[in-house]
């Protein structure tokens, strides 16, 4: 990744960094475990997101699952 994306896209590069260093062997158990679960729900390859009980399937929907995590008051960590 870039330096100048992560910007672009509000995240600080720095804070990233930080949690990925002091939370990396939580975080890449938990990419682990949310992978082989949806490849036991029978989904593979395109983004798949839920919130709330609703499905958000492929890169089209990444606008709406972002309006309903600011409705429903998700704090950016970033």
């Amino acid at each position: 990744y870039r330096e100048d994306t992560l910007t672009h896209a509000g995240f600080s590069h720095t804070e990233m960094r930080a949690t990925i260093e002091s939370e990396g062997e939580e975080l890449d158990a938990q990419v682990h475990q949310n992978r082989q679960e949806q490849l036991t729900s029978g989904h593979w390859r395109a983004s798949l997101f839920v919130h709330v009980g609703e499905i958000y399937f492929g890169q089209d929907r990444i606008d709406d699952l972002l309006w309903h995590l600011d409705k429903h008051g998700t704090i950016k960590r970033f």
